[in-house]
Parts: structure tokens; sequence; C-alpha cells
């Protein structure tokens, strides 16, 4: 008798479809950023200054995150998704060191205006028996513009 009970429920469950076809989903979260980098001279022969962009920069440490993804499935065991996420940041500061960039040499108590922008996005990947691996790309946008 359970066996039937089981049975007769699991049937209406095998039949429903457990994921949609199609969705949109975003959210936002907390983010904290420590983010280093150090651009030699384009010339052979000099190294350039390693820059904390928070602390030399005055770029911010944290902020609020916002991430979009889509997602569609035309067929049973077959996914396109596609997600979106981006953390821009600007700041200005007066340096307290010299900061040696490309070929540039920014003096002590020079001002500093600088832009970051982290700007990450799948591109849609397909999912499914002959799909292959699933690919994903994050890269800096803009590196800091300083004048």
């Amino acid at each position: 008798m359970r066996l039937a009970v089981i049975l007769l429920l699991a049937f209406p469950l095998a039949a429903q479809d457990l994921f949609p076809r199609f969705s949109i989903t975003g959210a936002t979260s907390p983010a904290e950023f420590e983010t280093n980098a150090r651009i030699d001279p384009e010339d052979a022969g000099g190294e350039g200054t390693l820059i904390n962009f928070e602390r030399d920069l005055g770029l911010e440490d944290s902020r609020t995150l916002q991430r979009f993804g889509v997602q569609w499935r035309p067929f049973a065991r077959h996914e396109l998704a596609a997600s979106y996420f981006s953390a821009p940041r600007s700041g200005f500061e007066q340096i307290n060191r010299n900061i040696t960039f490309r070929d540039e040499v920014y003096p002590v108590n020079a001002l500093v205006t600088s832009q970051f922008d982290l700007t990450t996005g799948a591109p849609p990947t397909p999912t499914g028996p002959a799909a292959g691996p699933a690919t994903a790309s994050a890269s800096p946008s803009a590196w800091p513009t300083w004048s």
C-alpha cells in the first residue's frame, strides 16, 4: 500500500518541469576591494611603482554591486545563459610619494584623478549534450587615468 501511495505521488512530481524555460535574475551584494598594480615603463630597464588603488589613488574600498543574469532553455537538455556585473570606481587623491606609471613619473603632492571599472560578463553559454566546455571572461575595461 505504501509503495502505491509513493508511486501515485511520484508521477505528478516527475511530470513537473523543475527548471523554468526562461528566467531573469538580479542581485545586489556588498563587495570589498584591494586592488594592486604595477605598470612598467615601455622602454627597457625600468620598473613602475606598485600602487594600491584604494590607498594611493583614493578609490572606494567597498561598494554594493549589482548582478544581472538571463537563462533560456529552448529544449529539455539545453540552456543558454548570460550574466553581467560592473564595479566602476573613481578617486581623487593627493599622492604622498613619487609614482612611476608607464612612462610618466608623478611627483609627491601631485593631485591624481583615477577611474577603474572592472566589468565581468559571461557571454551566452550553451549547455547540453553537444555544447562543449562553458566559457566566461573577466577583464578591466579601463586602467586608471591620471590628470
